[in-house]
């Protein structure tokens, strides 16, 4: 199906999780509406004279309301039997200007909300029974309204407008706040789905959020380059966001971070549109739960919620976005046991001086603390340590050069770098090194330097100890013998000096011996 310019897009849920989406529904900057099911089977609702640039389904998605050019609101009957059966109901007139947002309320079919490029917000009361009408209207603002929705509990409704301002009002559209900060337009809105927050998008490239209880800023949350066109919390608990903007790049955003968390490269052309279905997972989920004996033990549940995003743009393209969450929590708790079973390995290997398995869990681990622990076991012995690095393959010196050049820039590990960096080199010619990676010339680049400066303190060193000897021996000179012993002498050498003078007065004895 080839596609204009995506403007607006909503999914109606399936109550067979094996398919989760039961039709999408599409704006597509025509008059038609696409109705297309996951077949790709596609029905194509004639009933607006215009542009249709905006649609919503009720929450029980029993209802489709679409908003265009023509000025017109159409209201289409959705069959739960037939899922390819929509029936035109009722046209809604009153605007007079394109309306560019529409939203049921939420938690019953009772009312819908209408915003237009006439700068009005209309309240329309709907039974599904009766030719909906405007019970209120309101000049709600100055220049074109973007977006209109209505609260989790259906009590309040917010808009957003060209003239960069937000506004809260009642289900009488009475005004309650208004809510300023956003330095342009402000494209879109969206309610919490539990705290009493507000989040807002905006041409000035920022997403705010706002407390409803206080009216004020909360955070600014900064990221995107361009204007940020739709913005939605995206789980349940309301502590991610995520949200879309001109360049066709779609952004999440953690709340407790205050930062985006993951960048997804979306569409050629405006990202216009974003639209969420919440479906359950077919994957099962690993927990802790209570066995026998009140023992832990691990179990397997049904899966989770997962949330699966839609996505239209400019360029045309609808792109369906399946959530990965739980099939990365599967392979981080695989990844997590793998890890204590290596571990486990590695430290019986090193209990038993199987130093060649040993290096080669390692490796596998990546982990330059292990291989780091095998080094300093191995050194002492040069011939072990010969034939534990000529047992490795080219690439593993590689990496542990890359290692040596790591060890070496701190001070306590040097001289463990230092001393397989030695044996390597008494193995290999620097021929054989240069050939084991493209990147080996700029480890031995980074290797140089420190080895140097390491070379420099213990040349130092050895320096400081020689004027430490020509001081020592320079006291025991001025000293001399019949001096008190020097604290730097040791104890051996005070008793052969004993010895020699008991050596002397015994022959002295002798002498006089034999004189007589």
């Amino acid at each position: 199906m080839n596609l204009d310019s995506v403007l607006d897009l909503r999914v109606l849920p399936s109550r067979d999780i094996s398919s989760p989406m039961k039709a999408m529904i599409i704006a597509a900057n025509r008059e038609e509406i696409y109705y297309q099911l996951p077949s790709l089977d596609t029905k194509i609702l004639q009933g607006h004279e215009d542009v249709v640039l905006c649609v919503d389904v009720s929450h029980d998605s029993t209802w489709l309301a679409s908003g265009g050019k023509d000025s017109k609101i159409q209201i289409w009957r959705l069959s739960e039997e037939l899922p390819n059966r929509v029936t035109p109901t009722y046209t809604c007139t009153g605007h007079t200007d394109p309306i560019g947002s529409l939203c049921f309320s939420r938690k019953s079919v009772s009312f819908f909300v209408s915003g237009s490029q006439d700068k009005t917000i209309k309240f329309w009361n709907f039974s599904g029974k009766t030719n909906p009408q405007p019970e209120y209207t309101v000049k709600a603002h100055d220049k074109d309204i973007n977006c209109v929705c209505v609260s989790p509990n259906d009590k309040i409704i917010a808009s957003c407008s060209q003239d960069k301002s937000i506004k809260i009002w009642t289900t009488q559209l009475e005004l309650k706040a208004t809510m300023k900060g956003h330095k342009r337009g402000v494209w879109c809105i969206a309610f919490s789905p539990v705290d009493q927050v507000l989040v807002s998008s905006s041409g000035d490239n920022t997403i705010r959020l706002w407390s409803l209880s206080d009216h004020s800023c909360l955070k600014i949350l900064e990221g995107h380059t361009t204007s940020v066109l739709r913005v939605m919390f995206l789980d349940p608990q309301g502590m991610q966001i995520i949200s879309a903007d001109a360049e066709g790049l779609i952004k999440l955003w953690s709340i407790a971070l205050s930062e985006c968390v993951g960048t997804m490269e979306a569409h050629d052309d405006k990202a216009w549109s974003l639209c969420l279905l919440r479906h359950k997972s077919l994957l099962p989920t690993r927990v802790e739960g209570e066995g026998e004996n009140n023992k832990k033990k691990k179990m397997m549940v049904d899966g989770g919620d997962e949330i699966t995003v839609v996505s239209g743009g400019g360029d045309g393209k609808v792109i369906v976005w399946e959530d990965a969450t739980m099939v990365e929590i599967a392979d981080a708790q695989a990844k997590a046991e793998e890890r204590v079973v290596q571990e486990q390995a590695f430290s019986n290997a090193l209990r038993k001086q199987d130093y060649h398995r040993a290096l080669e869990i390692a490796f596998a681990l990546g982990n330059k603390g292990r291989i780091l622990s095998v080094m300093e076991y191995v050194l002492p012995d040069h011939s072990a340590i010969t034939h534990l690095l000529k047992s490795l393959s080219s690439d593993h010196i590689r990496r542990l050069l890359g290692f040596i050049r790591d060890w070496n820039t701190i001070g306590k590990y040097s001289g463990v770098a230092q001393l397989t960096l030695h044996v390597i080199l008494q193995i290999y010619s620097p021929k054989q090194i240069m050939e084991m990676g493209a990147d080996i010339n700029q480890i031995i680049q980074a290797i140089i330097p420190y080895t140097d400066k390491h070379f420099s303190r213990f040349s130092k060193l050895l320096q400081k100890s020689y004027i430490l000897d020509y001081t020592i021996n320079s006291i025991n000179n001025h000293l001399g013998p019949s001096s008190s012993p020097s604290v730097f002498h040791d104890d051996d050498d005070d008793d052969d000096a004993d010895a020699d003078d008991d050596a002397d007065a015994d022959a002295d004895a002798d002498d006089a011996d034999a004189d007589a």
